[in-house]
């Protein structure tokens, strides 16, 4: 009863401010969302609701477009450039406490004697021991502009420890994997396409080449997608010379063919 209240009131409301132009179709939504907020039996998150509805929206249109919230853009473009300013550790929270798991090598935190096992009290002089804290209010904490300070208090065998740490640039993997299976297969996996894959991808298969590498099972599920140049260079690992890549169009951009132009190095480093 209450849903059909609503939808006669969300018609009534609408026919009563039909829309004549497209800006009225803008208005329209952001009335309904508005008349939800008010009228609906249960609270709503209007922010929420209006970014589900551009993310449909856009879904309806090519499922592989995507819309990002402006607090979740800092990680996409951190993850697209393959790098972010920090101090270098990975840290699980067990039982309210911030542990670190894993120090990058040569990063800040390794620098600076930082080792896993050690427990985070203190940040910028802020405690953190026996609170509920959560992995987003860590890195907001952690993460910052390369040559930046923060300080950390750690625990470790029975002792306090106080370290000053400068952030740096902390690069961020998307090949996660590159192993031999075999003596003539090689695995390797990658996760997105950033800034550094390409770069990446070729190290990563030069190494299992130097291994014996003849074949590759190049393991791309689950991929999120990422820079259109960097998969192009990566495919043109590949491809016989001369043969096209991929086509962009647009609607206000001239078509875009980008074709394989590596011949040398596409004969050293085929498998």
């Amino acid at each position: 009863m209450v849903f059909l209240v609503i939808g006669l009131l969300l018609g009534a409301r609408l026919n009563q401010t039909a829309p004549q132009q497209t800006s009225g179709n803008y208005s329209k939504m952001q009335e309904i969302i508005n008349l939800l907020d008010r009228e609906y039996v249960d609270s709503i998150e209007s922010k929420k609701l209006f970014e589900k509805t551009i993310s449909d929206m856009l879904h309806e249109l090519d499922p592989h477009s995507n819309y990002i919230p402006s607090e979740d853009l800092q990680a996409v473009n951190e993850q697209i450039e393959g790098k972010f300013g920090g101090i270098g550790i990975r840290f699980a929270i067990i039982r309210d406490t911030l542990c670190v798991t894993n120090v990058i090598p040569n990063s800040p935190s390794y620098g600076m004697g930082v080792l896993a096992g050690d427990k985070i009290l203190m940040i910028d002089g802020k405690n953190i021991a026996d609170k509920k804290i959560k992995n987003e209010d860590v890195l907001s904490k952690l993460k910052g502009d390369p040559d930046t300070k923060v300080m950390i208090q750690l625990y470790r065998n029975k002792k306090k420890i106080e370290k000053t740490i400068t952030r740096g640039l902390i690069p961020v993997p998307s090949i996660v994997c590159a192993q031999m299976l075999d003596d003539v297969t090689g695995y390797i996996r990658l996760d997105n396409f950033s800034v550094s894959s390409a770069d990446e991808f070729h190290y990563a298969a030069s190494k299992l080449k130097a291994k014996g590498m003849k074949k590759l099972i190049f393991d791309l599920r689950d991929n999120g997608g990422g820079v259109l140049d960097v998969a192009a260079k990566i495919a043109d690992e590949f491809l016989p010379a001369g043969q096209k890549i991929v086509i962009s169009k647009g609607r206000n951009t001239s078509t875009l063919h980008v074709m394989h132009e590596r011949v040398e190095c596409w004969k050293a480093h085929r498998w």
